[in-house]
């Protein structure tokens, strides 16, 4: 008989608790979600230390078994970890820096030892933590192979429970990639569409850094919307996006961003095989659809700013036109010069 999964987080490393309640907060005063990312990070930092067994399953890190390797040795075990983004690695090691540093303004770990932690870390690195693995994005065409492959998948038939949920799940990831495609949106802002959100060319969310901004549906994408809901049929769940159990039932909560990766790295591999298909996320039709939008020469990149929710139009310009081609501005200035009279011959 198998036995049970334990899907319990790590526990987080000894004072950390005292660390985030005492600098962060919690409750409503408290910065909840730098509590939750920093709470994460830890926990990230003491699975670290259970599997390189600087302790043991379960047991709190602690101070005695912190090293002057540690945060190089951590780098070098999160560089390891094919599911994680530079972002998170850069928090992960961000938050572990603090820690140490209010541990050593707390007297709690010796001053010289954080000095030896930062300095083997800066050596290992190279400079802070900018020597970062590589990212490797899969192209732009095998993206559009993606989404034509799923825009004709067929859909299962049959009417036995495991054919009804099969038939549902192909439905929703379809839904779900034409959704991200044609909103350019993150993972967390998709996750927060309802049901009545099907039918609406556009809807308003709450994005990064809670500022709200609209997610903008193509006629295509509610099609796929409403086709999934109608084989849903009325479940009495207003999430747009859910799982689907074995028992027949849907969840009552929406798909976790989590869940997203994995449908959206599954739907890949599918329709690209295992190598190809591996190195996409939700992330990746935001790319996507924004540099087309950009690329269409319809789009100024000041729409487009709006359209991504980006706080600064020197992001989306970084992103997605760091240098004009120089053809454009030939055109451009082609065009402006034919608009002025000829100069006098002298």
């Amino acid at each position: 008989m198998a036995r049970p999964v334990n899907h319990e987080p790590p526990p987080l490393p000894e004072h950390a608790e005292a660390w985030l309640d005492g600098y962060l907060g919690r409750g409503p005063g408290g910065r909840s979600k730098t509590f939750a990312s920093y709470a994460t990070s830890l926990r990230k930092l003491q699975a670290f230390a259970e599997s390189t067994r600087l302790t043991g399953k379960g047991i709190p890190l602690p101070v005695r078994a912190l090293k002057p390797s540690l945060l190089g040795d951590f780098f070098d075990w999160m560089q390891r970890q094919p599911a994680l983004s530079n972002s998170a690695l850069r928090l992960y090691l961000a938050a572990a820096k603090r820690f140490l540093s209010w541990m050593a303004g707390k007297g709690l770990i010796e001053p010289e030892l954080l000095q030896k932690i930062l300095a083997q870390f800066h050596l290992v690195t190279g400079r802070g933590h900018q020597r970062l693995k590589p990212v490797v994005r899969g192209s732009d065409s095998d993206l559009l192979e993606v989404l034509e492959y799923w825009r004709g998948r067929a859909t299962p038939g049959g009417t036995t429970p495991a054919q009804k949920r099969a038939r549902l799940r192909v439905l929703r990831d379809r839904a779900l990639l034409l959704t991200l495609y044609a909103t350019a949106g993150r993972a967390a802002e998709v996750q927060q569409l309802k049901r009545r959100d099907a039918d609406r060319e556009y809807v308003s969310v709450i994005g990064k850094r809670s500022k709200p901004r609209d997610l903008f549906l193509t006629s295509e994408a509610r099609h796929a919307l409403k086709a999934y809901l109608a084989a849903r049929g009325h479940d009495g769940n207003d999430a747009l996006f859910v799982g689907h159990h074995p028992n027949g039932r849907s969840s009552r909560s929406p798909l976790a961003t989590e869940t997203m990766w994995a449908i959206v790295q599954k739907s890949a591999i599918e329709a690209l095989g295992e190598e190809r298909g591996k190195q996409f996320g939700p992330h990746a039709f935001r790319h996507l659809r924004a540099q087309r939008l950009l690329d269409s020469g319809k789009v100024p990149i000041e729409d487009l700013q709006a359209i991504l929710g980006h706080e600064s139009i020197l992001i989306t310009r970084k992103i997605y036109a760091p240098k004009t081609p120089r053809a454009k501005l030939q055109r451009a200035i082609a065009a402006a010069d034919s608009g002025e009279p000829e100069a006098d011959e002298t």
